[in-house]
């Protein structure tokens, strides 16, 4: 069997957003500071073990690959608007989640083929549900982390092992999956309204990327008071929907000064470009969200 294990240091979250291949994600730095994340993955066939590690808070959107199974040991407590404090999580790919995770986030993935698990009756689980905590959960956590930490010994010194490893994953996850899938044992993580609101928000925001977005024009658009939207935020980023707008454009100017020395662009026209006129203001901004100002940022 044919395995992998690599490890990658990530220096921005719009970098990170990309670290999973076959993913579709979108990272929105929201805390304060210069970002730092890697991504650990260990493949074994249809099963892989990964950790993700943030060191600053963000706001995700994530759909992972059609046909996987995830069991996901975290401490977020924010999914798609529910404020969770289960420490695992099983997820069917194909599914976008919002998740808004917290200074110092990590998080341990069981990742496997839906056909690998012939007795997981996928079609009577909601796409999210929680596991009840308990030492098993706690458990099945540590012992993932102890296999990805012992990975790239294992593929060096005793590759023959690796089948085995493969067959006692898929056993565990089965395990898992089949403690809590008993009736009234699991708890559906249902998209609330201030999900379906914020996602909504965030479709028009790509639509209208090129446009002077504001707040006014947001709920306009959406047909609902400032309040209500500021509240779906909120519970569904950690941040309010002004201070989302913003890291987003500060998020695209970012992209665009790191590839300004190549395209021969200055930080002004990029600044305001996206909507910062106040270039002091600009800077302040900058500087506070990604730890740098935006000409330590162009000299990269």
């Amino acid at each position: 069997m044919h395995c992998t294990y690599k490890s990658h240091h990530y220096a921005d979250a719009s970098l990170q957003e990309t670290g999973l291949q076959g993913w579709q994600q979108s990272y929105t730095q929201t805390g304060r500071g210069a970002f730092t994340g890697a991504i650990s993955r260990f493949d074994l066939g249809g099963i892989s073990l990964i950790e993700e590690r943030l060191n600053v808070a963000v706001a995700q959107e994530t759909c992972p690959p059609e046909g996987k199974l995830l069991l996901i040991f975290s401490e977020t407590r924010r999914i798609d608007g529910n404020v969770s404090a289960h420490r695992g999580i099983v997820h069917t790919g194909g599914n976008e989640i919002q998740l808004a995770t917290e200074t110092g986030h990590r998080s341990l993935v069981i990742l496997a083929d839906l056909s690998k698990l012939p007795d997981f009756g996928c079609h009577k689980a909601p796409p999210i549900f929680a596991l009840q905590n308990s030492d098993d959960v706690e458990t099945s956590a540590f012992w993932v982390e102890s296999v990805l930490r012992s990975a790239p010994d294992l593929i060096r010194h005793n590759p023959d092992d690796v089948p085995i490893l493969s067959a006692i994953i898929e056993d565990r996850v089965s395990d898992v999956c089949s403690a809590f899938f008993s009736a009234g044992s699991r708890q559906g993580l249902n998209q609330t309204y201030s999900s379906r609101l914020v996602r909504r928000a965030m479709i028009l925001a790509d639509e209208l990327v090129f446009e002077p977005l504001t707040v006014t024009r947001l709920t306009h658009e959406l047909g609902v008071p400032d309040h209500v939207l500021r509240t779906a935020f909120l519970q569904c980023t950690g941040v309010s929907t002004y201070t989302w707008l913003r890291k987003r454009r500060l998020k695209r100017a970012r992209w665009q000064i790191l590839r300004a020395k190549a395209e021969g662009r200055r930080v002004a026209e990029i600044a305001m470009e996206n909507g910062f006129f106040h270039l002091g203001r600009f800077a302040a901004y900058y500087s506070e969200t990604f730890g740098e100002t935006p000409v330590e940022t162009l000299r990269l």
